[in-house]
């Protein structure tokens, strides 16, 4: 749990520079969940998704978006994004 804190903060800083890189957002999303950060998570998901066409629409946004979504409790909001996500990519792993 400390590492994946500390992982947060770190990705934080770095999110900072690369504001659109979804490869850190999806890791941030990640490290917020493995350290039972779940309202956290489900925030920032929010606030991600919110920011363009581009981040709202990619498939690996969406599936961490549903398990964010999920570990928050809204298990049937968080079903339809992980839904959403695999409609556009039918073999992304982490869905």
């Amino acid at each position: 749990e400390e590492k994946y804190e500390k992982a947060v903060t770190n990705l934080t800083q770095l999110m900072e520079d690369c504001t659109q890189s979804i490869k850190h957002i999806c890791l941030k999303i990640e490290c917020q969940l493995n350290a039972f950060m779940f309202e956290e998570a489900n925030q920032y998901s929010a606030q991600m998704m919110k920011k363009s066409d581009e981040l709202s629409n990619n498939p690996r946004l969406l599936c961490w978006r549903g398990k964010a979504l999920i570990y928050s409790g809204a298990d049937v909001l968080g079903k339809k994004h992980l839904q959403q996500a695999l409609n556009f990519d039918p073999d992304l792993k982490e869905c």
